[in-house]
Formats: C-alpha cells, sequence, structure tokens
C-alpha cells in the first residue's frame, strides 16, 4: 500500500468515500440529505487535509489526521474485509493521540479499543479515545 496526500483531483473520490463513511451515523432522511448537499463544498474546503490510501494503482480509502487527532479512517467497502484497516491503522499509530468517533460507531471503537486506546469522553454525539 502507499498514501499520498489529496488534491483536486481527488474531490470525486473523496467526496463518494466520505459519503459513505459517514451516511450511516446520520439519523433521518432530512439530515442525511443535508449531509449530501453540503458534502461538494466540505470537500473542496477541506480535500488537502486528507491522506489517500492506494492498493496498487487504485485508491482504496482515505483517512484524516490532524494535530495527532485521527478522525476518519475509512476503507472502501469492496476492501474491508482484508485487514487492511489494521495494515493502515498500523502505520499510522504512532501519530496519533486521540481518536474521534460517531457514538453510534460500535464496530470502530471496538477496533480502537483492541489496538490500546481508551475511551475518556463522550458527548451525545462522539466519543474520545485516547492512548493508554
Amino acid at each position: 500500500m502507499r498514501y499520498k496526500k489529496a488534491n483536486k483531483k481527488d474531490l470525486p473520490f473523496l467526496t463518494e468515500c466520505l459519503i459513505h463513511a459517514i451516511l450511516p451515523f446520520i439519523k433521518g432522511d432530512k439530515e442525511k440529505l443535508k449531509v449530501i448537499a453540503s458534502m461538494n463544498d466540505y470537500v473542496s474546503k477541506s480535500y488537502n487535509e486528507y491522506t489517500l490510501i492506494y492498493r496498487f494503482l487504485k485508491p482504496i480509502g482515505l483517512y484524516h489526521l490532524k494535530n495527532k487527532e485521527l478522525s476518519l479512517l475509512y476503507i472502501i467497502k469492496e476492501y474491508q474485509n482484508e485487514c487492511l484497516e489494521t495494515k493502515v491503522f498500523n502505520k499510522i499509530k504512532d501519530n496519533i493521540n486521540t481518536i474521534k468517533l460517531s457514538k453510534e460507531d460500535i464496530k470502530s471503537k471496538n477496533f480502537y479499543q483492541n489496538h490500546g486506546f481508551i475511551k475518556c469522553k463522550e458527548t451525545k454525539e462522539e466519543v474520545i479515545l485516547r492512548k493508554e
């Protein structure tokens, strides 16, 4: 696998990944439509904060790591059962102090807790994990 910072030509892939990563945790069809409608604008302003994950020449996912805080690690569906999340996480984990997750994202919470992060704060919408 290889990694590269996203650039403007990656906007369609970024938008698609972010929609697939975020929508399962948004309740209500109106809220989902708002997220989809605002995604292009959001991505066009913040694309350079994302790192794309490549397998051979194909982008297969992305992560958002800023100020030692991981707020997203996403692998596209067709590659999700190949333990690639673990490989990527092991590559970047030394650069992470905190992880922010949707409170609804139980699968990711368990994944990060199994990799040595503990819950330090929980709000109505999110969970924050820190290194043990």
